[in-house]
């Protein structure tokens, strides 16, 4: 007669087919909400950019009200004048940002990332141009 053991051992945990499921659901939802998030990201920049640039044209027009003309924005004093801050100081910020008074087209120009050297424009009218797609 075979000898029987007086106890069983059981093991409690997961099946290698099972850890392997779930990576695969984990990976395939990661897939679907990676690229949402940074298109999310990537819309508010350009939401952020566009505030900007209508706070420059606003600020222009007071400026044109108060002083007969537009001012470039060649230095600090200069954005102190139209009413903000000079928001190309703020290292956080992914755009730089300039303002042509000849034509009055206010310009946001991407900093870095895959991005970079695309552009947000922004007239008087309130034309939006540039190479950046919203």
């Amino acid at each position: 007669m075979p000898h029987r053991p007086k106890y069983s051992v059981q093991t409690a945990g997961f099946t290698v087919v099972e850890l392997i499921v779930v990576s695969v659901i984990v990976i395939i939802l990661a897939s679907l909400s990676i690229p949402n998030y940074i298109d999310s990201v990537e819309r508010g920049r350009a939401r952020e950019a566009l505030a900007v640039l209508n706070a420059i044209i606003a600020g222009q027009e007071v400026c044109a009200a108060e002083r007969g003309a537009n001012i470039a924005l060649n230095s600090d004093a200069a954005w102190l004048s139209i009413g903000m801050a000079n928001p190309n100081l703020n290292a956080n910020r992914s755009f730089n940002y300039t303002y042509d008074p000849g034509s009055g087209v206010a310009t946001a120009t991407r900093r870095s990332g895959g991005y970079q050297g695309d552009t947000i424009t922004i007239t008087a009218a309130g034309t939006i141009g540039g190479s950046w797609h919203l």
